[in-house]
């Protein structure tokens, strides 16, 4: 896998999924995009989806730190166990999603989230395995 994909291909394309996975969620929050495509179509109240968007807002921005600062690390040469740590939970994280996602009530997540999460998934097990 680490001929595959180089390492710094694997970082940058994390970071720009990532960033445009939060442009979707503010979208979602501000009503641009129809509640019922994500989430399996579950959330019943605005004020439950606001706090599930919020949920996933987080967690991207928390990822998208992780790898940035593995990135950097690498780069610098240093190895960080933490780091590596949260990219073998961002790798289950990414399966669970991919799991979660096949089963989705909606056919918008089946279909286009789906095959970005196995993409993640496989991205985030090249970093864990560097």
């Amino acid at each position: 896998m680490r001929t595959l994909i180089p390492f710094r291909t694997a970082v940058a394309t994390m970071l720009v999924v990532f960033s445009l996975f939060l442009i979707f969620h503010v979208l979602v929050i501000a009503g641009v995009v129809p509640q019922e495509i994500v989430w399996g179509g579950r959330m019943s109240t605005r004020a439950e989806l606001v706090q599930f968007e919020i949920v996933s807002i987080a967690t991207l921005l928390l990822s998208a730190v992780a790898v940035y600062a593995y990135g950097r690390r690498r780069q610098a040469g240093q190895r960080a166990i933490v780091l590596r740590i949260l990219m073998w939970i961002l790798v289950a994280l990414f399966v669970l999603n991919t799991i979660g996602n096949i089963f989705a009530q909606t056919d918008f997540e089946r279909y286009a989230f789906t095959p970005v999460t196995v993409i993640l998934a496989l991205l985030a097990l090249r970093l864990a395995i560097d």
